[in-house]
């Protein structure tokens, strides 16, 4: 407990705070046997320790904002929300928090789902990252032992194989045209080079400058990235205000479904070829869907629209077979082998994480790194080569730098300079 606090003194809030009825401890007590149950099931130990973390810390956080002594059906929303707050102060990457947040968010999953609030498809979306299924049934299994034996008793079979089968079935649908796109990354933004204009200082690439082949890892790019093979995901916008807005719904809280076009240096169409947006980095689990087609992908931008798209409720589902298609056809796999492949590689963001001489298996087939890499280059840039944009939806992407199709800082208006420099934000020049 002494521990516990020292890492996050906002836990003696709750410190012998009473609960409704149903509970029959106090809420630090039944967070921690929450966290007990968690760490001793079986199940926990197949986990690697990068998920440990992150479940650790959804259970020690789930009922943080919980009233005292009355039964608030909101508590995973504000508790998540509050943890979101807490967590800020950490070190842990983008991905990390957000998966904190959606586990609290999300730990009354199981009720939802019995009471038809829920149906399979709308749970398998809840846990799309690989092992976030498994985790939140550890978690919940922990969770109403931790209330009372009454209560787990009343409510364990809801657990049973039988039962969660369904939720299986559409994870794996999920999968079966699970996105797969190579951004690249900026890892050491303090690299770029600093340029002084009207006063104020710019962290600037001018990518009209450098030849096809420059080593873009000196301006902190990863290894290995060059203006030739650069790729990035750009969401442009008619004003300076609204890149404001995009740029404040990229926390998790706001549930932000964006679509956006995948650009190359060379073909860098975007949507009715607005000249103005920002980079922003995402992960593959979050691509809904990808083609060469303006998608209608509605205006209400929210997270119902991404996960209907991901289980075929909606029509942008039919955007969705797009480049998984194309890679299962280069791989020569099945829907089942794709399946099986993306589960290793869906947390792949980048080329260079992927070895060429490593074997992943498909079923009986075996493929190499350097196959993968090329089927997925090919079919991102098979989407890239439309003359008018494509589209990538996104949810909950994060805004990296902004961009300008200009070959000067002197042809960026102010406003955009203003929204760069206020946000810090580098800004890269691609070329009108």
């Amino acid at each position: 407990m002494n521990g516990l606090i020292k890492g996050m003194p906002e836990f003696i809030n709750i410190i012998g705070k009473q609960q409704h009825s149903t509970h029959d401890s106090a809420l630090d007590i039944h967070i921690l046997r929450v966290l007990n149950g968690v760490m001793s099931n079986p199940k926990y130990e197949s986990l690697p320790n990068s998920d440990k973390t992150i479940l650790k810390l959804a259970v020690i956080m789930h009922d943080i904002a919980k009233p005292e002594g009355v039964n608030d059906a909101n508590h995973p929303n504000t508790s998540a929300l509050y943890a979101d707050n807490i967590m800020q102060k950490y070190s842990f990457n983008a991905i990390t928090k957000d998966r904190i947040y959606e586990l609290i968010k999300n730990h009354h999953w199981l009720e939802h789902y019995n009471q038809g609030i829920n149906d399979s498809k709308d749970t398998a979306a809840l846990f799309r990252h690989k092992n976030d299924y498994l985790m939140s049934k550890i978690f919940c299994e922990a969770d109403l032992k931790g209330i009372s034996d009454y209560i787990y008793n009343l409510y364990s079979t809801l657990l049973s194989k039988e039962n969660q089968t369904p939720v299986e079935e559409e994870i794996n649908n999920i999968n079966k045209n699970g996105q797969i796109i190579f951004t690249s990354k900026i890892i050491k933004d303090e690299l770029i080079p600093r340029t002084e204009y009207k006063g104020k200082t710019y962290k600037v690439i001018n990518f009209n400058d450098l030849p096809s082949d420059f080593d873009l890892e000196q301006f902190g790019f990863l290894a290995g990235t060059t203006p030739d093979n650069l790729r990035l995901l750009i969401h442009t916008a008619h004003t300076a205000e609204n890149l404001r807005v995009t740029n404040h719904i990229s926390d998790i809280a706001n549930e932000s479904f964006l679509c956006t076009s995948l650009v190359s240096l060379k073909e860098k169409a975007t949507h009715w070829n607005k000249r103005f947006g920002v980079c922003l980095e995402g992960e593959n689990v979050n691509i809904s869907n990808a083609s060469t087609s303006n998608q209608e992908s509605l205006d209400k931008k929210d997270f119902k629209i991404f996960s209907d798209s991901l289980t075929n409720k909606n029509k942008l589902y039919f955007y969705r077979e797009t480049l998984p298609k194309m890679v299962k056809s280069e791989l020569n796999l099945s829907d089942d082998e794709y399946i099986q492949l993306y589960n290793q590689i869906s947390e792949t963001r980048y080329e260079s994480q992927i070895k060429d001489d490593e074997i992943y298996h498909a079923g009986d087939k075996q493929i190499s790194g350097m196959d993968i890499k090329n089927a997925v280059k090919k079919a991102g840039d098979s989407i890239l080569q439309n003359e008018k944009h494509n589209e990538v939806n996104i949810y909950n992407p994060k805004t990296k730098a902004f961009i300008a199709k200009t070959d000067s800082i002197q042809e960026i208006p102010q406003s955009y300079l203003d929204f760069a420099f206020e946000n810090n934000l580098p800004v890269f020049i691609l070329g009108a």
